[in-house]
């Protein structure tokens, strides 16, 4: 049975004897202490210190308890070769010049752009319009786009000349620069999002699981056909499929999608350096051409569709017209080549 431990005990004294006689008892000693065995006992802790002692043992059964459960988890990514930690480094050779900032942070750096990346953007201006100085003054007559929105005089004595860009037309660029790199962030974004997205790790959990399970199918008619015992049938009949621990599977999926990862950030970063390396001209909203002609691909489909609509109807109604008809819609002469 146990006891009640009452709070007004441990804080109220017990009251004292009353005296046999009226006078005054002598002066009695101090009281002494008990004795440690006595002081350290749970009913004479205070209820801070119980409480402390408390959650003391508390936080050593769960680390315990964590301890066991990662000794565990070891054993079970060691058993299936998954001991080595998954890195979260991107691989070389793209860069991310905003990598140190989170995604909102990008965009608001791109929207509102801090000093250094002004100056940047002007650095950038600058090379772009010294290369096209000297493509211009390579060719003149070829590229005068380069210098006059309107066709010089190309027949004259003297060749066009070079006109060396104004603060507009520089600020123009550095905007088109701007927008370029704003695009290209987001495209990073997308990256990362799609590669952390629920969709995609449950649709390669299911492949993870599905490549173990074919690989154990496989190691299992090996090992029969080595000992020359049963059939593939049989052999599959009998054969129970071991199901990877949790932690395992999740170590597999988290490796692939950071290999997936890497290897598309990477295969926007060569499509990038292909793109700038041959200083592709950006229009007015950033594009590079190969993005422009990219965009304005269905809209060119779509014309040659209605091209091709066009001459089988005319074909068709080729054949119903009537033979003179057709004879004298003929122009005999470009075919003869007489003028």
């Amino acid at each position: 049975m146990t006891r009640e431990l009452s709070l007004w005990s441990i804080f109220q004294k017990p009251n004292p004897p009353k005296p046999e006689s009226p006078t005054p008892p002598p002066a009695s000693p101090l009281p002494q202490p008990t004795s440690t065995t006595t002081s350290s006992s749970p009913q004479s802790l205070s209820p801070e210190h119980r409480l402390t002692e408390s959650l003391r043992q508390a936080e050593e059964k769960r680390q315990s308890t964590l301890r066991a459960a990662q000794k565990e988890t070891d054993q079970q990514l060691l058993a299936w070769g998954e001991m080595d930690p998954v890195s979260e480094a991107i691989s070389p050779p793209f860069q991310d010049p905003l990598g140190h900032l989170t995604f909102p942070e990008q965009i608001a750096y791109l929207a509102n752009p801090p000093d250094e990346y002004l100056r940047t953007l002007e650095e950038r201006a600058g090379v772009r319009e010294s290369y096209e100085r000297e493509i211009f003054l390579a060719d003149p007559i070829t590229h005068w786009k380069l210098a006059y929105d309107v066709k010089p005089d190309l027949g004259g004595s003297s060749l066009p000349l070079w006109k060396p860009w104004d603060q507009d037309k520089k600020l123009e660029v550095m905007e088109r620069y701007r927008r370029y790199d704003e695009r290209f962030q987001r495209k990073v974004q997308e990256i990362f999002e799609f590669f952390s997205s629920e969709d995609y790790l449950k649709r390669t959990a299911r492949q993870v699981m599905y490549r173990i399970q074919k690989d154990i199918k496989q190691s299992a008619i090996a090992a029969a056909k080595k000992k020359g015992k049963g059939s593939k049938k049989d052999v599959l009949a009998a054969l129970v499929l071991e199901e990877p621990p949790f932690k395992v599977i999740e170590r597999k999926v988290h490796r692939v999608a950071i290999k997936s990862r890497n290897d598309a950030l990477n295969r926007l970063w060569f499509q990038h350096i292909q793109e700038v390396s041959v200083f592709d001209d950006l229009n007015e909203e950033g594009l590079t051409v190969s993005e422009a002609r990219k965009r304005k691909l269905p809209e060119v489909i779509e014309q040659k569709k209605v091209e091709e609509e066009k001459q089988k109807k005319a074909i068709k109604e080729w054949g119903t017209l009537p033979t003179d008809v057709k004879v004298e819609s003929i122009d005999w002469r470009a075919i003869t080549g007489e003028s």
